[in-house]
């Protein structure tokens, strides 16, 4: 037997890369030669260099204790990419570093259970780990080193060729990671070359893994510029010993990462005397402080989505991100402070020479091994331990109502254990909940091919979960089929065989209408979200445990598109009965009964409906309801079977006709009459129009998460049945409301309330009354406040007649005294509105309003207009009085629908007094000078710069704000300060892409499968790529049709049809598929009646600013194609959309205006899109769920709240600034 083979327990294999060019490899070796050294049963398992005369004299002991396959006591992986299959040892550690926050989803379960432990370098990635959901106690900190022989202080310089004296320096890959970017954009707008610097930049990126991710162009392209300051470019390579002279041959070294394991680069200059400017967080705050380094301020920024390229996430990722114009500041600082900076040096020096070196971290490798030999073997968790603790951490995320987190984890346990019948079945439950039901069905449906050897009960719930997904995507047949296998196995399923009953129901109907009579498919997201976060919290749904509730959670899912709502009202109900909120479950239960009507299916949902409803009114002690509805509810129990219910339903009926009864004789032997409950209520019922107006007022001018205060008249209280209106807090659009009356309110002490809204109220009052009230409120309000005040228009003779005619008025109020009433409370009116449904005008009044003056085109078809519009309905709900000034050469008022017109018609009767903020929008070039201290521009452009008469015009301005990160990155290579850059989406009004009030475009003669597209005539909007991919990849015999609907404002003489022959016949096709072109105006619904009528939107731009075709597509749930590259790719992803590969950035052909040339654009792939639209033409379920996505997504991402509350945070930033400072 070989001796190796006989090792002690006490062995040690270190795994990685030990004889390459990578800082893997430099640690490893590092480390390695330390340790064969002081440990006698050590290996290193690596692959071998092909020339092993290569290998350095002090690194042959490594290749002399190479690994010989025999199994060790302690295996140690130190490599890229990480290789997660066990070693053969008692004891597994990996040793990894991780720049980007949350790890890769699939090293989740290996991190968590299957090492033994986790070494880090740094605090920051242990912290980033624990994040993540890997124990802190596995998790053991080895920092890195330099060798103090070699990089110290003395000895000789790297000759640099330039004249410079002073030096920055930046070492690494230049790459995103590293910050390169940012160093570039600091330095050449803070130093000049009349300074006396120069950066050199030592690219280690070319001959690594980095290689094709450098921004070498990017750098030289700097280099020739003789208006930027001197850049040398190094990309040679240095051994350890030129490096050392290279740090010293600097005055600062500059890093500004925004990822780093340790900055093994940072230490080694800081041990050479040269300071660094690095942010003030991440791995080299354990080397790194204000005694030895200049520090920038930094923040952490998520992504958008739990990916990092192609690679799922366990969490969304972040890195550390700094201002460019912080990082100046601190270069400058560097620059101007010499004595400083060789302060910090010396200091930077004696820290890292004497804490961070190669022999400390082999003192702390060695005695964490020897920690973990005493330890012992580790006890190596079962696949069940890891499935049932993982599945327990995913139904805590479920239950918190983080969906997302909670499908993480059940795909991560999945990417080990695929075969997991019971993990795939909870994902699809998750997969349900979140919408994706395309994806749900596809994993019940590969379980119900495996799952032969679960539990009878198991596998109905699973056949029950298919069939409810069948259903919400009304293929009837296939949900009654699967709801019949589920009743096979558990005949008594808690609601299989309602399910059943619907769908074959369902079946039926639909043979008997075409889909389009239907009233709309489901809409899961809009369904999920109403139960998780409005009236319902997840955590209250799970800590109850009745039968009942249960039953009804389940059966929920059957609903279809239009008793979404009902549903939601139901579900409330029955959980704030649970709750004991019982005014809130009657409110709830009484919407959900009037929505369910007799005769509806699921029949059950209004038989449950009237049963709690009566519970309900049972609890209140309404007895004449409670008695009411629950014969109704019983006669439904009766009718259908239901015994069990009926019985019970019996029982309170005879226990609130027996209380009724008591209550009778009691007021009958004390001669009194028995007080009704009815007329309270039907008081409190009677109102609902103005109600509905009350809603939308409150929906429309505050924000989700404010509290307003709803004052009523004060004849509401005289009923002591309303004197507890104020005690509960009910929801209107995640709003909080109160109600009082007015006597109520004024016993009110200390009230402090976002908003209070007055209806018709001071007529009710004498002047001296109402002035007592307004400063009432004004003292209730927050700092931001604002009253919504409603009062009948008596300046209108019919509404005059009307308001004599009612006795408990007092006195009418103009709008004029209304104003000054408000103005003299410190209330600014911002906005006056007309509510004719009320008979009133209305004024929305605000305490310290910001004013500003907004130019823009408002009043015409472009581009410009409809975002601007979009954009001044989101800020109705903010602090600003907005006098519009419309900008466009011809305006077009009728295209606008009336509520929009009256809306801006009043914001130009606004007059501002004070304005401190000027927003203008449109083309750059198109910008006036200010008008006030702060001023801001909305502009976009489409190709890789922007027109270079625009400069002046933006950096005049406070602030620019673009429409994506794209615009953000061309502006600033343009010469646009970045500081002053903003990305501010376009907003998405959803009532705009209500499908029921869109009616679909009658399309003549297309095929069976259509797809659309709709762009001005211009080469930018790829007509001719289009044109090629869809004729080369569809015959003439195939069933599909192309609509193109072109806008010729640009090219009035262009014949589209006669150019598209010309190009077809060019490429010598004698046959082409179905084209049809529509060059008419349409109409905002017109078009988007076009996209309803239409399978598919396709469009192979070469650039855009925002893409608004892309947009209004995808905001109604049309699968749509577009390039992968420019302002689209702010809203479009691979997840909800399909991206076309851009082959190349191609200079803009001659043809285009004067203000392109020069420019660059992209070039999209005619193959690549020919294969994206077959895909879509074959697969045309996922294309629907895509577009289905695609449409949550921009609602949930893009809705009026978020992008409004951007909007307003920037000019808040922006006027605060100025007020603090006296600069904007």
């Amino acid at each position: 037997m070989n001796s190796k083979e006989n090792k002690s327990a006490s062995s040690i294999t270190w795994i990685g890369p030990q004889l390459e060019q990578a800082s893997l490899a430099l640690v490893n070796r590092e480390i390695g030669i330390r340790l064969a050294d002081r440990l006698d049963l050590v290996s290193f398992s690596y692959k071998k260099k092909k020339n092993n005369g290569d290998i350095a004299p002090e690194y042959k002991k490594i290749e002399e204790k190479a690994w010989q396959g025999d199994r060790s006591s302690i295996a140690i992986a130190h490599q890229w990419p990480p290789d997660f299959e066990r070693p053969n040892s008692e004891k597994w550690i990996v040793m990894q570093p991780w720049e980007f926050g949350a790890i890769p989803r699939e090293w989740y379960i290996p991190f968590k259970h299957h090492a033994d432990e986790i070494w880090v370098y740094s605090t920051h990635t242990k912290d980033c780990y624990v994040k993540c959901g890997i124990p802190s106690d596995k998790i053991k900190i080895i920092p890195l080193g330099v060798d103090p022989s070699l990089y110290l202080p003395e000895g000789s310089r790297y000759p640099l060729p330039t004249k410079k004296k002073f030096v920055f320096l930046f070492v690494g890959g230049t790459i995103y990671r590293k910050g390169i970017d940012i160093l570039l954009q600091a330095y050449i707008q803070e130093f000049s070359p009349e300074d006396d610097v120069v950066l050199v930049i030592k690219d280690n990126g070319q001959k690594t893994s980095y290689q094709g991710q450098t921004n070498e162009k990017a750098i030289q392209d700097i280099q020739k510029n003789d208006r930027y300051p001197e850049i040398v470019y190094i990309t040679d390579d240095l051994n350890p010993g030129e490096m050392a002279e290279l740090y010293r041959s600097a005055n600062c070294l500059v890093h500004p990462y925004r990822g780093e394991g340790f900055g093994l680069p940072i230490a080694e200059a800081m041990a050479c005397g040269i300071p660094p400017i690095v942010p003030d967080r991440g791995s080299s705050m354990d080397f790194c402080s204000a005694e030895t380094a200049i520090l920038v301020p930094s923040f952490e920024k998520s992504q958008l989505n739990m990916k990092l390229g192609a690679s799922a996430t366990i969490d969304v990722p972040w890195v550390i991100e700094i201002h460019s114009e912080d990082l100046s500041r601190s270069m400058r600082s560097a620059y101007e402070e010499p004595e400083r900076l060789r302060k910090l040096g010396t200091n930077a020096s004696e820290f890292i020479r004497r804490a961070f070196t190669w022999d400390a971290t082999a003192d702390t490798v060695e005695a964490e091994i020897g920690r973990a030999m005493e330890e012992g073997k580790a006890r190596i968790k079962s696949e069940s331990e890891i499935v049932e603790e993982e599945s327990k951490v995913a139904f805590e995320f479920y239950t918190e109502g983080n969906d997302a987190k909670a499908e993480t984890i059940f795909r991560a346990i999945l990417d080990y254990y695929p075969h997991r019948a019971d993990v795939r079945y909870n994902l699809a439950v998750v997969l349900f909940r979140m919408g994706s039901i395309q994806s749900a069905r596809h994993h019940l449906q590969w379980i119900t091919g495996v799952m032969n050897s679960e539990t009878a009960e198991f596998q109905s719930d699973i056949w029950n979960l298919l069939g409810v997904c069948y259903s919400e995507t009304l293929e009837y047949s296939k949900a009654a089929e699967a709801f019949k296998n589920s009743l096979v196995c558990n005949g008594s399923h808690p609601t299989a065989s309602e399910s059943l009953a619907y769908a074959e129901t369902m079946l039926e109907t639909s043979c008997e209408r075409s889909l389009d009579d239907m009233s709309g498919s489901p809409d899961q997201e809009d369904f999920a979200l109403a139960l998780i976060n409005n009236e319902i919290q997840l955590a209250e749904i799970h800590s109850l445990s009745n039968e009942d509730l249960q039953s009804i959670l389940e059966s929920a899912f059957l609903a279809a598109y239009f008793k979404a709502a009902s549903i939601r009202y139901y579900l409330a109900g029955i959980i704030m009965l649970k709750l004991n909120r019982i005014e809130e479950s009657t409110e709830s239960l009484k919407l959900a009964v009037n929505h369910f009507q007799e005769g509806e299916q699921p029949a059950f949902l209004r038989f449950a409906s009237l049963k709690h409803l009566g519970l309900a009114y049972l609890k209140k002690k309404d007895l004449h309801r409670a008695i009411q509805h629950m014969r109704e509810a019983n006669a439904m129990a009766e009718a259908t079977g239901r015994d069990n219910d009926a019985g019970l339903i019996m029982e309170w009926i005879e226990e609130a006709e027996k209380e009724r009864e008591s209550l009778r004789n009691h007021y009958s032997n004390h001669g009194e009459s028995m007080p009704q409950t009815q007329p309270a209520v039907i008081a409190d019922e009677t109102g609902g129009q103005a109600r509905t107006f009350q809603d939308e007022c409150l929906k429309v001018y505050f924000n989700e998460g404010d509290h307003v205060l709803v004052l009523d008249p004060p004849l509401l209280a005289t009923s002591a049945s309303t004197s507890n209106r104020g005690k509960g807090m009910l929801e209107v659009g995640g709003i909080a409301v109160t109600r009082l009356s007015i006597s109520e309110f004024r016993n009110e002490r200390g009230l402090k309330v976002d908003g209070i809204y007055l209806g018709k109220v001071a007529e009710r009052l004498l002047p001296h009354e109402w002035v007592e009230l307004v400063s009432l409120c004004v003292g209730s309000l927050n700092s931001k406040g604002k009253m919504i005040v409603l009062s009948y228009d008596v300046e209108a003779q019919k509404n005059a007649t009307m308001f004599w005619e009612k006795i408990e008025h007092v006195r009418p109020y103009s709008r004029t005294l209304m104003h000054t009433v408000l103005a003299s409370a410190g209330m600014s009116v911002t906005l006056a509105f007309d509510a004719e449904s009320e008979q009133a005008y209305g004024l929305v009044a605000q305490k310290k309003p910001y004013e500003v003056l907004w130019q823009s085109p408002v009043y015409d078809a472009s581009g410009y207009a409809n975002e601007q519009i979009d954009y001044l309905d989101c800020l109705k709900r903010f602090p600003l009085k907005i006098q519009l000034k419309p900008r466009e050469m011809t305006p077009r008022p009728e295209l606008l629908l009336e509520e929009k017109y009256q809306y801006l018609s009043a914001l130009q009767k606004n007059r501002n007094s004070h304005g401190i903020v000027h927003y203008q929008a449109g083309p750059g070039y198109h910008f006036a000078p200010p008008l006030a201290p702060v001023s801001i521009g909305r502009t976009m452009f489409e190709t890789d710069r922007i027109p270079g008469d625009w400069l002046p015009h933006l950096n005049g301005l406070t602030e620019i704000w673009v429409p994506s990160e794209f615009n953000r990155e061309t502006f600033a290579s343009s010469g646009i300060d970045r500081s002053k850059l903003a990305v501010i989406p376009e907003v998405l009004d959803e009532r705009r892409y209500d499908e029921s009030s869109i009616r679909p475009f009658p399309l003549k003669e297309v095929k069976d499968y259509v797809f659309v597209s709709n762009f001005d005539w211009s080469k930018r909007k790829g007509w001719d790529v289009l044109i090629r991919a869809y004729v080369q990849e569809f015959g003439a015999y195939e069933n599909v049709s192309l609509v193109l609907k072109v806008n010729l404002s640009l090219k009035p003489e262009s014949n589209p049809s006669m150019e598209i022959m010309s190009l077809v016949r060019e490429m010598g096709l004698s046959a082409f598929p179905h084209i049809q072109v529509i060059d008419s105006y349409l109409g905002e619904n017109e078009l988007l009646g076009l996209y309803r009528a239409c399978d598919a939107y396709v469009m192979p731009s070469r650039g855009e600013g925002w893409g608004r075709p892309y947009w209004d597509a995808m905001a109604l749930g049309l699968p749509t194609i577009g390039t992968r590259w420019s302002g689209q790719l702010e809203f479009m992803t691979d997840e909800n959309s399909y991206l076309i590969d851009v082959e190349d950035l191609l200079p803009v052909s001659e043809d285009m205006p004067s203000m392109f040339h020069g420019h660059r654009w992209a070039e999209p792939s005619v193959g690549h899109l020919q294969r994206l639209m077959r895909h879509v033409f074959q697969n045309r379920e996922e294309a629907k769920e895509k577009g289905s996505f695609a449409k949550a997504d921009l609602h949930q991402r893009f809705s009026k709240q978020r992008v409004g509350q951007m909007m307003f945070d920037r000019i808040e930033m922006r006027v605060q600034h100025f007020l603090e400072s006296g600069e904007a």
